[in-house]
C-alpha cells in the first residue's frame, strides 16, 4: 500500500509569537501546545475563555485546539475551531493550512485546495501550502498540477525556507505523482532526496520500495521494505507490502504468508491482508485455508468484491461450482463493470454444464472489454464443448487470435472447433502451431491425435494420444465429457460418403441430423453440423 507523506505545517508566526501577558498563563499555553490532545484541548479552552487576550492570540489557541480535535478524529469540531481562528484573524496563514488538512482528510479536496490557495495569497514564500496542495492534487489525480506545486515548494526549500521534514514531504509527494504518471526513474530520484532530507522516514522507504517493484528490481524493493519495517516495526502496511513482493516477485509463498500474518497481528481488521494471505495459500494449493482467509476478508468488509471473486476461484478449483457461482454473482452485484467477474462465472457455468449461461457471461465480459483475448476464447470454448453454434465459435476463436496472434489457448480452442467441424487439416495445423510453443499442452496432443485418427493415421494418432496421456492421465475423460472420443477407423466410415450424398439430395434438416447421428466422427460430420446450424436459423 502506498503511503502519503502528510506535512502538517506548524504555525511559523505562532512559533515565534511572544506569549500573551494577560489572563492566559504560561501553563495554559504549555498545555495548549502539548502533544496530548486532551491536555491541549483543556489548555486552549482556558485561553479562549480568558478575557483580555488579543484576537490573534485567541486565533492561535483555536488553531492548536483544532489540531487536537483533528488528532482525536473529531473533524467537525476541528473545522469549527479553524473557522473561528480565521474569523478572528482573516490573515492567519496557519488557520487556512489546518482547515485545509481537515477538508483533505474528509475527502473534500476542492475545499482543501481553496484554503491552500488562500494561504498562498497570504504568504507565497512559505512552502507549507504548496506541499499540502501538491498532495491534495495528487489525491485528485491531477498529477501535473501536483508536480508543479511540489516543485515550487522544493524551490522555496532550497532557499532555506523550510525544515528538513518539509523538504522530505515535498520530494516524497512529488515522487508519488511521478510514479502514478509512470515516470519511475524520476519517482526514485525524488524518494532518494526525501530519504536524504530525513533518513528516518519509513514512508519514503516504503514508497521507494513500490517504485523498485514497478521497475522489476525486487531485491531493492524488499530491501526498502525491510528498512521501513526496521524504522517503524508497528506499521502493518509495510509487512503487507513486503508480503506482496515475496508473493509476486519471488513466488516465496511461505515468506509472504509470514508477512501477511504479521500485518494481521498488527491490524486484526486488515481485510486486504487476509485476502492476500488467501492468495498465497491458494498458490500452495491449500484451498481450505485460502477459503478461510477469503471468508474472513469478506466478514471484515462485506463489500470486498475481489475477495468474493477470489473465494469463488478457490471453490471453482475444488469443483464446488454452485458456491463458486454464488460468490462470482455477489462480486458482480458489487461491481457490475468488472469483465473478469463475468468471465470467471462464465467458466464456472461452462464446467457446470450450463452453456447458455456461460455464453451469456462471456458475451457480457466481451461487451465490457472487447480487447481481452480470454473473453473471446472463453465464449469460443463454451460453444465448442457444447457442440453448438460452431460457426460462431470459430469466429470467436479467430477474433481471439487476431487480438493475440501467439495465444496458445486460443489456437488450441480453434483447433478443437475445427475438429468438431471435421476440418481436420486445419485442426492439425492449429495444434501443430500450439505444440511448437507449448510442447506440454495435453489438450493439443490429444486433439491432434483424434484428428489424425480420423484421417486414418493410426501411427501418428497413437503417438499423440500416448503423449497426451503421459502429460495428463485424465485427458481422455475430459474429451469424453465433451462427447469427443477416438473415432472409428476410416474403413468404418466407408458408408458415410454414400449416406452424405443421399442427405444432400434430400436437403432437409432430418437428413443431415440422421447423418450426424450415424457418422459423428467421419469426414462429412462437420459439413452436416454446418448444414444443421444453417437450416435451424
Amino acid at each position: 500500500m502506498m503511503r502519503l507523506a502528510i506535512w502538517c505545517a506548524l504555525a511559523i508566526t505562532t512559533l515565534f509569537a511572544a506569549l500573551p501577558a494577560t489572563a492566559a498563563t504560561q501553563r495554559d499555553w504549555a498545555d495548549c501546545k502539548a502533544d496530548d490532545p486532551d491536555r491541549s484541548i483543556a489548555g486552549c479552552t482556558r485561553i479562549i475563555e480568558a478575557r483580555g487576550g488579543s484576537p490573534h492570540n485567541r486565533a492561535v489557541a483555536y488553531d492548536y485546539r483544532g489540531v487536537a480535535w483533528r488528532n482525536k478524529g473529531d473533524l467537525d469540531r476541528a473545522i469549527a475551531d479553524y473557522d473561528e481562528a480565521i474569523r478572528l484573524d482573516p490573515k492567519y496563514y496557519d488557520g487556512y493550512i489546518g482547515r485545509g488538512l481537515v477538508y483533505q482528510a474528509r475527502g473534500e479536496y476542492d475545499r482543501a485546495i481553496a484554503d491552500d490557495d488562500q494561504a498562498i495569497s497570504i504568504d507565497a514564500r512559505n512552502p507549507s501550502a504548496f506541499i499540502n496542495r501538491c498532495l491534495v492534487n495528487y489525491q485528485k489525480g491531477s498529477y501535473d498540477i501536483a508536480i508543479a506545486d511540489c516543485t515550487e515548494a522544493i524551490t522555496l526549500c532550497r532557499q532555506g525556507r523550510c525544515s528538513p521534514y518539509a523538504q522530505n514531504a515535498a520530494y516524497s509527494n512529488r515522487g508519488l505523482a511521478w510514479r502514478n504518471k509512470g515516470d519511475i526513474d524520476r519517482a526514485i530520484a525524488d524518494y532518494n532526496e526525501a530519504i536524504r532530507a530525513n533518513p528516518k522516514d519509513a514512508v519514503a522507504y516504503n514508497n521507494r520500495g513500490h517504485a523498485w517493484d514497478d521497475r522489476g528490481d525486487f531485491d531493492a524493493a524488499i530491501a526498502d521494505f525491510n528498512e521501513a519495517i526496521r524504522l517503524d516495526p508497528k506499521e502493518a502496511d509495510y509487512y503487507y507490502n513486503r508480503g506482496l513482493a515475496w508473493y509476486r516477485a519471488r513466488g516465496e509463498y511461505d515468506r509472504a504468508i509470514a508477512d501477511y500474518t504479521d500485518a494481521i497481528r498488527l491490524n486484526p481488521k486488515y481485510a486486504r491482508a487476509y485476502d492476500r494471505r488467501g492468495d498465497a495459500y491458494f498458490a500452495k494449493d491449500d484451498l481450505d485455508r485460502a477459503i478461510g482467509d477469503y471468508t474472513e476478508a469478506v466478514r471484515l468488509d462485506p463489500k470486498y468484491d475481489s475477495a468474493l471473486n477470489d473465494r469463488g476461484f478457490a471453490y471453482d478449483r475444488k469443483k464446488d461450482y454452485d458456491r463458486a457461482i454464488a460468490d462470482y454473482t455477489e462480486a458482480i452485484r458489487l461491481d457490475p463493470k468488472s469483465a473478469d467477474y463475468y468471465y470467471n462465472r462464465g467458466n464456472a457455468w461452462s464446467k457446470h454444464g450450463d452453456a447458455d449461461r456461460a455464453i451469456a457471461d462471456f458475451s457480457e465480459a466481451i461487451a465490457l472489454d472487447p480487447k481481452d483475448v480470454r473473453y473471446w476464447n472463453g465464449r469460443c470454448w463454451a460453444r465448442a464443448i457444447a457442440n453448438r453454434d460452431l460457426t460462431q465459435a470459430l469466429a470467436d476463436c479467430t477474433e481471439a487470435l487476431r487480438l493475440g496472434p501467439h495465444d496458445t489457448r486460443a489456437m488450441d480452442g480453434r483447433g478443437f472447433v475445427y475438429l468438431r467441424l471435421g476440418r481436420l487439416d486445419e485442426s492439425i495445423a492449429d495444434y501443430d502451431a500450439v505444440l511448437k510453443v507449448d510442447p506440454k499442452l495435453a489438450t493439443s496432443f490429444y486433439g491432434r491425435g483424434l484428428a489424425k485418427l480420423r484421417k486414418d493415421d493410426t501411427v501418428g494418432s497413437g503417438a499423440d494420444i500416448a503423449a497426451a496421456k503421459a502429460i495428463r492421465s485424465d485427458i481422455a475423460d475430459e474429451f469424453a465429457c465433451y462427447g469427443v472420443t477416438p473415432a472409428a477407423p476410416a474403413a468404418d466410415c466407408g458408408a458415410a460418403e454414400a449416406h452424405w450424398k443421399s442427405a444432400e439430395t434430400l436437403g432437409i434438416l432430418a437428413g443431415y441430423e440422421d447423418h450426424l447421428k450415424r457418422f459423428p466422427h467421419c469426414p462429412f460430420a462437420g459439413l452436416a453440423r454446418s448444414k444443421i446450424e444453417a437450416l435451424k436459423k
